[in-house]
């Protein structure tokens, strides 16, 4: 895994650990991501041109954020 990381990394992509997403705005041709961090609740935002979702178990929250109907899907 840490060598499909380190690829992702090399290509762009920003993982980001111990982060809560608290909401998905389509901005554009992008979307603003907010966002808690760590265990001090911290808040902040970002711009990403793609979202994938690998919440696991917190997957259908954030589906619901982008406004996905997991219950229809």
């Amino acid at each position: 895994m840490a060598s499909l990381e380190a690829s992702a990394v090399k290509n762009g992509v920003v993982f980001a650990y111990t982060h809560r997403v608290e909401t998905i705005e389509p901005r554009g041709n992008g979307y603003r991501i907010g966002f808690c961090v760590g265990h001090d609740k911290s808040a902040g935002h970002c711009q990403a041109m793609q979202i994938i979702n690998c919440a696991g178990l917190g997957c259908e929250q954030i589906a619901s954020c982008m406004g996905i109907d997991t219950k229809a899907a």
